[in-house]
């Protein structure tokens, strides 16, 4: 099992990821946002965190189609080799997911989680189908 930060708290990253229990920073768009960061801070997150010692960094695409989520997803994986591009669990997720995969662009496919329901089951089911990589993720407090 790997466990990845949720996260774009830099010192809380970089404090978690010295102690070797995580493996990399996982990043969506509101992710920045929330942290008072802006979507621009996605570049900047990539370096710290890899200079901090994670092994991969999962950046989420965006977008409503199936190319544009490749084209995103292509864009993101060009930062590094670690980047690993996330995509909502959708049709279009599903099938930009399947087109990065056959090009060897580590993807994974994340669903949306909300009180009282748990989409994993699906998701697993999806992602196997689509080739992607499942992780589990923990968001520092």
């Amino acid at each position: 099992m790997r466990l990845y930060l949720d996260t774009a708290d830099r010192t809380a990253a970089e404090n978690l990821l010295a102690t070797a229990l995580f493996t990399g920073v996982a990043t969506n768009p509101t992710i920045p946002q929330r942290a008072e960061l802006g979507g621009s801070a996605i570049p900047d997150i990539y370096r710290w965190a890899t200079r901090a010692g994670s092994k991969e960094v999962f950046s989420q695409a965006w977008g409503e189609d199936p190319a544009t989520l490749v084209r995103r997803g292509r864009e993101l994986r060009s930062r590094g080799t670690e980047v690993v591009v996330k995509l909502a669990a959708s049709r279009a997720g599903t099938q930009a997911c399947a087109e990065l995969a056959a090009e060897a662009v580590r993807s994974l496919e994340r669903a949306a989680r909300s009180a009282g329901t748990t989409d994993q089951d699906n998701a697993a089911v999806v992602a196997t189908r689509s080739r992607a990589t499942l992780v589990i993720t923990v968001t520092p407090s």
